[in-house]
């Protein structure tokens, strides 16, 4: 057996009140949530604490000062500059009305710079500083170890100058200051409290007399306030707490007497606080902190429990102050700040000591005193004296029989005589007898009957029997005979032997959860209904595994299954309606099971706590965060005391709270301040008031920022300052100028935008506090990103002008171009007549004439008549085509047909010629220009062919170069060009033909037009080097004629009506 002593832990533990609900609705033990070096904090010495009007906490230690946003801190330490505090050792920070954050240290007087971010102005170079405040008259009066000062104009001065310089003392220390309700000033020293009276202008100075029963209890002042009634209190290291009394000008004092408990637990008292309630918070030097309620004249004691994780983790108090949000801020010694939040927050978490450290909570049993056993897995059997605060411990002892019969305890049962049953994971059972304090066991194999030594649940029936859930059945204890007999699955129908649960409801009905499936023993008590999950019924058992049952205040069966979640029974019908995760449960997985009496069913899971509104059926769900031993519970670690309490156990411990306070506890309501923390450019954080930093003051404090185009990533850093749970603060975002849309990101704390084009841009910020209550007002930071000099208006306005001018450059080159192509336009509409009018040579028509009338004379009358007819022809398709810029190559061809044959006919057939066209080509599609070939027959006629001797030939071909070029070949078997020449030039006179140059002059013309037009003349040469012919090719862009290009429009337009029309039909 084992002892540890616990000191009483706050109102839980008291036993005045005459019921658990009133106790509860009155007073409500204290859940402190602890910020040490751990979590950045600068020194666990915290000498005050502040919440600035940003939402800031601000913390004084003796290793700087600290200011925290519910995340993280940035903490300003001394650096050997102007810039920074004057001493690591704070004592006080204060802000003014003006908003102004002044900072007391070991040396001297700091005035922060909030836009620099930085502590820029010092006073009191070498004073400490303990003590600032401002009056009404929002006067700043600074007390230091040199004595009391007033700020006036600018500076400080002593208005008290010739007290507070007095030689018969040798301490001049002023660690507090204020201001009563009626504008006196109240100054405590280390020489006993000052009151100056604002209307007299007198000063009172009070100080201890032992001759005086009633005078300041101690001189060494420390701390005075003034509660809700006006009523001053000073506090003193030394002499305990003093209330004055006005109307005798002296005090009543409450001093440490260690015969009463619930007095005050020290004389050593450096701080005070007032709550909302009007309770007085008292910080002691190594007894914690006792809160005075001055209308019961009854102290409170709130101390450092090693056994509960959210206790007061230091008994030396340095401070206490509230963050007018409901939040209390505890400074300690060498213990960090301890936060408790008035509204929030009423789950308890306890440790159990054990001999190993193990704290599984396995199950509790109840004296009718109020004390508690608590069995543990592995860690023994503890029984808590909930008066005392005392813990014993039973373990198992290997050579003694009296023990424990086995440290893993699954459950616990006190009997009408006070004995305790103690269910044990192999061990059997225990069984304790209190006043003899000594154990008996009951195992398998040993006389006793028990049937297995795995004993699961343990529970007193109406008939006051022992009933024992096994591993092999149910075991009923015979008191008269002290042994077990047991029902298993061999001698009874009893669905299976591994018993977890039992229950008997208040219609004596005993319920029985196996592994697989519900037993129900009822009147006449002979055979089991046993209910198993069937997943074709609608409304069965969803799952035969049972793990837990009891009935609520209304009566009602609930059955916690594994992996089945919670079944409710229905009485009428005999079914049972299901509620698993999909109806709000946490978890499937159902450890124990608790109603309330409000109707509530409260239930632990695999995954927290849930309850259950009776009502309307639905789910609010618990988790660590909110105060919870751990997410898992063990199997039937439930239990409701005396008082109202519940208690549910698990691996790290039990909770313990009263349902009754928790749907008391107020919700935060408040909205949280929205504050940035950061800003980065490129992952890089931008420092205000540096060398080409965009940030002219912190970033918190700016409200535009102007930016180059190229720093175009940014991160905004963001955070809510709720201190009540901040983990469960929620976020939205956007950045106005780029989206619409809000960006709800959870408890993500910063958002980073990339490639931003420049331009006017907000960036919005909104939170909500840990019960979703938003500040949908937020903040915002107006974000401008400059251009690059390309992108500004006088850039653009210079390139709109250069673009006009290089517009009307362009302009007058394409003028000046088509006036070029009119111009070339004209030169070959003009040579296109010249070319008609020298298409036909005049020799040629007038020998045609008088080929025609010879013919006539001769009598030859129908060749002169068909002659006629070809001539007229030839002269009729000429004429056509005139207006024609291109012609098709059929009209080409018979132009050329039509010329040949007349000049063949007149020279009686002397030449011999051929006209050859690619089957490839369409000639009726493809168009060439007008009247551009016929000159260069002609010329190869009568300057190639008609001067030579023997055969005459010539031959005229067309063919597809590739799918845009057409070639044509003019090709003679004459004398040459260069006989032609000397032939030509031996003539008197001679006709000038213009064809051939007009021709050249088209096409250098139209070559200037398209690139594709082309003209090469050869001279042919045989194997000895003699004149053999001319060769003329023309190369020619490929056309198609209008018509045929309108009439492939219309046929593919048909072609595509004609699909759909397939396609609709085939569509049923």
């Amino acid at each position: 057996m084992y002892s540890f002593q616990k000191e009483i832990f706050f109102f839980i533990l008291c036993t005045l009140f005459l019921n658990a609900t009133k106790l509860y609705s009155q007073e409500r033990d204290i859940k402190f949530h602890h910020i040490t070096v751990d979590e950045g904090l600068s020194s666990n010495t915290v000498n005050c604490i502040i919440r600035d009007s940003r939402g800031f906490i601000w913390i004084a230690s003796e290793n700087g000062v600290g200011r925290y946003d519910g995340y993280s801190f940035t903490n300003f330490r001394q650096e050997n500059d102007s810039i920074t505090i004057s001493s690591n050792i704070t004592y006080v920070i204060f802000e003014d009305a003006e908003e102004q954050l002044w900072v007391g240290s070991e040396r001297g007087l700091d005035l922060y710079n909030r836009e620099l971010d930085r502590f820029d102005k010092h006073f009191f170079q070498g004073i400490p500083v303990r003590a600032i405040y401002q009056d009404r008259k929002k006067q700043l009066w600074v007390g230091s170890d040199d004595g009391l000062y007033l700020f006036d104009n600018g500076k400080f001065i002593k208005p008290f100058k010739e007290i507070f310089n007095a030689k018969d003392f040798i301490y001049n220390t002023i660690p507090s200051i204020i201001e009563d309700r009626q504008g006196n000033l109240w100054i405590g020293s280390s020489n006993g409290a000052y009151l100056y009276e604002h209307k007299t202008k007198t000063i009172k100075h009070f100080l201890h007399s032992n001759t005086e029963a009633h005078s300041l209890s101690e001189n060494s002042t420390r701390k005075i306030v003034e509660d809700k009634k006006g009523r001053i209190w000073i506090s003193t290291y030394g002499g305990g707490l003093n209330l004055y009394q006005p109307t005798t000008n002296d005090f009543k004092v409450f001093k440490y007497d260690r015969r009463d408990p619930r007095g005050i637990s020290s004389d050593l008292i450096p701080t005070l606080w007032v709550n909302e309630d009007g309770r007085l918070w008292i910080g002691t030097d190594g007894r914690g902190i006792d809160i005075f309620d001055p209308e019961t004249n009854t102290f409170h004691h709130v101390v450092h429990s090693p056994y509960n994780s959210k206790s007061l983790n230091n008994n030396v108090i340095r401070s206490i102050s509230s963050d007018k949000r409901g939040g209390v801020w505890v400074g300690t010694y060498n213990g960090g700040v301890n936060f408790f939040n008035q509204n929030a927050e009423a789950f308890f978490h306890y440790k159990v000591p054990t001999i190993n450290g193990n704290s599984s909570i396995t199950s509790f049993a109840e004296e009718r005193n109020g004390n508690l056993w608590i069995g543990t897995d592995g860690g023994g059997l503890c029984y808590f004296n909930r008066v005392t605060g005392q813990f014993e411990n039973y373990y198992h002892e290997e050579h003694n029989v009296n023990s424990l019969s086995d440290n893993r305890v699954l459950s616990l049962l006190l009997d009408d005589a006070g004995t305790l049953w103690i269910g044990t994971y192999l061990g059997g059972i225990s069984r304790y007898f209190p006043k003899q304090r000594k154990f008996i066991r009951y195992k398998a194999g040993d006389g006793s009957g028990l049937s297995d030594n795995i004993i699961w649940t343990l529970l007193l029936d109406h008939k006051r029997r022992i009933l024992a859930g096994t591993n092999w059945g149910l075991n009923i204890f015979d008191s008269e005979k002290q042994k077990f007999t047991y029902l298993d699955i061999n001698n009874s129908n009893l669905s299976n032997n591994m018993i977890r649960s039992l229950y008997e409801d208040d219609k004596q009905r005993l319920w029985i959860g196996t592994q697989a499936g519900l037993n129900l023993l009822e009147k006449p008590y002979s055979a089991f209904a046993v209910i198993k999950s069937d997943q074709q019924q609608e409304k069965g058992l969803s799952n035969h595994w049972i793990r837990t049952i009891n009935q609520d205040h209304a009566g009602n069966i609930w059955i916690g299954t594994f992996s089945g979640g919670l079944n409710l029974f229905d009485e009428a019908s005999s079914t049972f309606q299901s509620f698993s995760e999909r109806d709000g449960l946490p978890d499937n997985i159902i450890s124990g099971i608790l109603g309330d009496n409000n109707n509530n069913l409260w239930v632990s899971t695999g995954r927290g706590l849930a309850c259950m509104n009776g009502n309307n059926k639905t789910f609010k769900s618990y988790t660590v965060s909110d105060g919870l031993q751990d997410y898992q519970f063990n199997i039937n670690a439930c239990f409701k005391t005396q008082r109202g309490e519940f208690l549910f156990g698990g691996n790290n411990g039990f909770t313990l709270f009263v349902p009754e306070v928790i749907n008391q506890v107020d919700s935060n309501q408040y909205p949280p301040q929205v504050a940035f923390t950061g800003f980065k450019i490129f992952n890089k954080e931008v420092v205000p008031g540096g060398e080409g930093s965009p940030l002219k003051m912190q970033v918190n404090e700016t409200e535009n920022i102007s930016l180059d185009y190229d720093q175009s990533m940014l991160t905004f850093e963001f955070a809510a300052l709720n201190f009540i749970q901040p983990e469960k603060n929620q976020y939205a975002y956007r950045l106005h100028g780029f989206e619409d849309e809000w960006n709800v990101v959870g408890n993500q704390r910063s958002a980073t935008y990339t490639n931003l084009d420049p331009g006017k841009y907000t960036f919005q910020v909104r939170a909500s506090n840990n019960d979703g209550v938003w500040n949908n007002e937020g903040t915002l930071l107006k974000i401008t990103i400059r251009p690059p000099f390309w992108g500004t208006w006088w850039f653009k306005t210079f390139l709109a002008l250069l673009g006009f001018t290089v517009a009307l450059t362009i302009l007058n080159i394409i003028r000046k171009r088509i006036r070029e192509k009119i111009k070339i336009n004209k030169l070959i509409a003009e040579l296109e007549l010249k070319a008609l009018i020298a298409q036909m040579n005049p020799h040629f028509i007038f020998n045609c004439l008088t080929s025609i009338q010879e013919l006539i004379v001769v009598d030859k009358q129908e060749e002169a008549m068909h002659y006629l007819h070809q001539f007229s022809k030839l002269l009729r398709t000429v004429l056509q085509s005139s207006d024609k810029n291109y012609i098709p190559l059929d009209e080409e061809l018979t132009l050329l047909e039509l010329y040949l044959e007349l000049e063949s006919m007149r020279f009686d057939k002397e030449f011999h010629y051929k006209i050859n066209v690619d089957d490839a080509i369409d000639t009726e599609e493809i168009v060439i220009p007008s009247f551009l070939l016929q000159p260069f027959v002609e010329n190869a006629l009568w300057h190639g062919l008609m001067h030579k001797k023997g055969d005459r030939n010539l031959s005229v071909s067309f063919r597809l170069e590739s799918e845009s070029i057409l070639l044509c070949t003019i090709n003679d078997n004459g004398i040459g060009r260069e006989v032609a020449s000397k032939i030509k030039k031996q003539r008197v006179k001679t006709y000038q033909s213009m064809g051939i140059k007009i021709i050249r002059e088209r096409m250098s013309l139209m070559k200037k037009q398209d690139a594709a037009f082309d003209l090469r003349i050869i001279d042919e040469k045989d194997p000895q080097g003699n004149a053999a012919g001319t060769t003329v090719i023309v190369r020619l862009p490929l056309k198609v004629s209008p018509e045929v290009k309108a009439a492939e429009i219309e046929l593919d337009a048909l072609s595509r009506e004609t699909q759909i029309s397939l396609q609709d039909r085939k569509t049923p």
